[in-house]
């Protein structure tokens, strides 16, 4: 029986494979996992095949739509890029063992920027004992990124100025080569203490204004295909701090001052007081409006709102309301006026 010569092109549906202008680095921490489909071409004609390989390089997939196989596929090489394993036809028990010139290679075919090339030699029982299996253009892609924790906040909702944002990706060419990128709608602009970096996958948002915010994240992975994930974050106004208005006063013993009081929330904005309360430590009383009665002389007096839980407080003095008094008698020059 003469040789037979396979022809194999493979296109890669999904890879865990990245490559480089300096590809060691990146082949070190690669694989051949992933979900191959193509082409097998014998004297008799083309027939389809299929089959996927796991994260430890095992091979099974099925030949002609049918006849299955299985095997293993590996890096061997970080350096040169050369595969090594073996493809096992099932049925009568056909091994065929990847050669040294079985490896990654680039370019690849149709634009695409990888193919396999080299060749698997072996026998089938009933055949010589050098049957051969050439692989040639397989293609390669990557499979995009996908979300193994969705994107969260916390607290949410936010009653301070900041939350803690999380979110994980997963990536068949590994986490740590993903890139997290926040971004925000709401009524203002956000800080974000980490973005654009893999670190970004834990990041803590630094809000100016009160409202509801939408974050969204993006995860890139090496190849630049990306996934998204989002959370909504409602950030809820809280009294920071009250002020009284005006800060100090004289007033006479006998009259009236009005005092108000405003307030202020965590990003120094507006906020609206509803109840206050008012108290003077004395001088006079002071009314539920804030209209302070003075009926005793001293000071300063400290005049105090209180509102939420929150103080604010200004000073009071009371002065005697003295009547005028005459400090010389009349006079008059000349006196006796002349004629």
């Amino acid at each position: 029986m003469p040789v037979q010569i396979w022809l194999w092109a493979l296109t890669a549906a999904t890879m865990a494979f990245v490559w480089s202008q300096d590809c060691n680095a990146a082949l070190a921490q690669k694989n051949l996992e992933g979900n191959w489909t193509g082409t097998l071409t014998t004297p008799a004609g083309p027939s389809a095949i299929t089959f996927t390989v796991n994260s430890v390089g095992n091979l099974t997939g099925t030949f002609a739509g049918s006849q299955a196989i299985t095997g293993k596929l590996t890096l061997a090489s970080a350096t040169t890029g050369q595969v090594s394993g073996n493809i096992l036809f099932v049925s009568g028990n056909s091994n065929f063992v990847a050669q040294p010139n079985v490896k990654i290679a680039s370019p690849g075919v149709g634009g695409k920027p990888f193919r396999l090339t080299g060749t698997f030699t072996g026998s089938f029982p009933s055949g010589p004992v050098s049957d051969q299996l050439d692989v040639s253009g397989g293609t390669l892609s990557d499979t995009p990124p996908t979300v193994a924790m969705p994107a969260s906040a916390s607290p949410n909702p936010v009653l301070g100025t900041g939350t803690a944002l999380s979110t994980l990706g997963a990536d068949n060419n590994g986490e740590p080569a993903l890139i997290y990128t926040w971004s925000a709608t709401g009524p203002a602009s956000v800080g974000f203490s980490a973005n654009g970096t893999n670190a970004a996958k834990n990041s803590t948002a630094t809000f100016s204004k009160s409202g509801s915010y939408t974050f969204t994240v993006t995860i890139k992975d090496a190849n630049n295909a990306t996934v998204t994930s989002s959370v909504l974050v409602t950030v809820t106004p809280i009294l920071a701090g009250i002020s009284v208005t005006p800060l100090s006063a004289t007033v006479l013993v006998g009259s009236t001052k009005s005092f108000s009081a405003s307030g202020v929330d965590q990003f120094g904005n507006a906020f609206s007081l509803g109840a206050t309360s008012w108290t003077v430590s004395g001088g006079g009383t002071i009314s539920s409006t804030g209209l302070f009665s003075a009926t005793m002389v001293g000071g300063p007096f400290t005049v105090t709102a209180t509102s939420i839980g929150k103080s604010g407080a200004a000073s009071v003095t009371v002065k005697p309301n003295t009547p005028p008094s005459i400090v010389s008698g009349p006079s008059a020059n000349p006196n006796p006026a002349s004629p």
